[in-house]
């Protein structure tokens, strides 16, 4: 986290691809308030969140089966990108 933050720090700023690998790896520590926050700070500064970034976190929250959270992001997720087509 420090190497994340101290680039946000020096004016470098990652791309969504490292923002994803810094929240999975987080979420595969069970670091999930961490990996949120991540999520948070880039939801707000940039980069913009992926399908990627999306599905990191989704996964990782079903496993711990925090669904109030995984509704959450989802109806982030369908705010910013618009509605979600579904299968029939």
């Amino acid at each position: 986290m420090k190497l994340f933050r101290g680039m946000w720090e020096k004016g470098w700023n990652p791309d969504v691809v490292i923002c994803n690998c810094v929240i999975d790896a987080l979420c595969f520590m069970k670091r999930i308030p961490e990996a949120l926050e991540v999520f948070r700070e880039i939801s707000e500064h940039g980069p913009v969140p992926n399908a990627a970034t999306y599905n990191s976190l989704i996964k990782h929250l079903c496993k711990i089966q925090r669904m109030e959270n995984v509704y959450e992001i989802v109806n982030e997720m369908e705010e910013k990108e618009g509605p979600v087509h579904r299968m029939t």
